[in-house]
């Protein structure tokens, strides 16, 4: 049976004005119709599908567990069926923050008692910074394929996530893999430090900036083939994605990524985080 779709809005910055400190602190938010629209790019999702994930995380984990990030990041990004190209608006994530999953943004990021203004509205780096952008592109940039069981490594450490989704180096699927496997001590250097990984990727962010990034390994490709419209177009059913565990999860299949091409940036990124862990510095 088909699934119930609503439309999709987007909020406007202006949006921000609302989003005062007695909201932050727990109020309710004042009427959004001047900020809302509908969005163009994104013309329905399953409502009450988000509403059962999100009930069912906020049921797991306690408040400020970041293994909640770990569970639902895989299971939002297979619900919602998006491509990265409407991905990257910032009006529906704020919709998505504000109207559709307040609760979890309240329930995962209240910190003395009061959430961050940044995880609902964006703001500068805005994949991570908003708290529900954070967990679709936290596991469309590092799924290969259709798998998902690499999500695990972006939220349990921070400096894998900050990498992935901050600079645009991360968006690269196979450099994505290939320096969460070496961050995580899953190769041939052990497992780094948050200091240690944050030094890595920003010697991979200056000296990729210098190089052809990919002339290390061809790029991965996100365009959509007919299985993965196959994949756009289901309707996948919350219950099956609750029960269902991190490996037997199926993202599309566009993006997938052959291990020869992971073993190229792993390469490369371990002789860089080799001589970090030996304290050579940069040349």
């Amino acid at each position: 049976m088909a699934t119930d779709r609503v439309p999709a809005f987007e909020l406007s910055q202006d949006v921000a004005r609302l989003v005062t400190d007695d909201f932050l602190r727990g109020a309710n938010l004042a009427d959004l119709s001047d900020f809302r629209s509908k969005s163009t790019e994104i013309t329905a999702i399953d409502r009450d599908g988000i509403l059962r994930l999100e009930d069912e995380a906020l049921s797991r984990f306690e408040p400020a567990d970041a293994e909640c990030d770990t569970w639902l990041s895989p299971r939002l990004h297979c619900l919602l069926r998006l491509t990265r190209r409407p991905a990257r608006i910032p009006g529906f994530w704020r919709w998505m923050a504000l109207e559709v999953m307040p609760r979890y943004v309240r329930h995962r990021w209240t910190k003395g008692g009061k959430v961050k203004a940044y995880r609902f509205l964006g703001g500068s780096n805005f994949l991570r910074r908003n708290a529900i952008s954070r967990l679709w592109w936290g596991a469309e940039s590092i799924r290969n394929g259709p798998d998902y069981r690499e999500t695990d490594a972006i939220f349990r450490y921070s400096g894998v996530e900050q990498y992935v989704l901050d600079l645009r180096f991360g968006h690269l699927r196979p450099s994505a893999l290939a320096f969460a496997k070496v961050a995580t001590g899953r190769s041939r250097v052990r497992e780094l430090k948050f200091e240690e990984m944050k030094e890595l990727s920003k010697r991979a962010n200056l000296l990729l900036s210098g190089t052809a990034l990919e002339s290390l390994a061809p790029p991965g490709h996100d365009e959509i083939s007919e299985p993965d419209l196959r994949w756009l177009r289901d309707d996948p059913n919350p219950e099956v994605l609750i029960k269902q565990s991190l490996a037997d999860l199926r993202g599309p299949s566009d993006g997938r990524v052959a291990d020869e091409e992971i073993r190229d940036y792993e390469e490369w990124f371990s002789e860089v985080a080799t001589d970090i862990v030996n304290g050579k510095s940069a040349t």
